[in-house]
């Protein structure tokens, strides 16, 4: 097995997309001008647990609506 060490290109990356973002907000850009800003669809619902996100509100609800 081998490790490389990639460098922090990935954070850097991050970065850099999140400052030129808030900036160009800052700066009066509507948010619908922006270009190249949202993953792929499913990159999103896998990031943000979209799947237990729901499982969990329905669990939510239904013990709610049984008090």
């Amino acid at each position: 097995m081998r490790i490389c060490l990639q460098g922090h290109a990935p954070f850097m990356a991050a970065v850099n997309a999140v400052y030129a973002t808030l900036k160009a907000l800052h700066e009066g850009k509507p948010s619908w001008e922006l270009q190249n800003i949202s993953p792929p669809s499913d990159l999103m619902k896998q990031a943000t647990r979209q799947a237990d996100y729901a499982a969990w509100t329905k669990a939510f609800l239904d013990a709610s609506a049984k008090a």
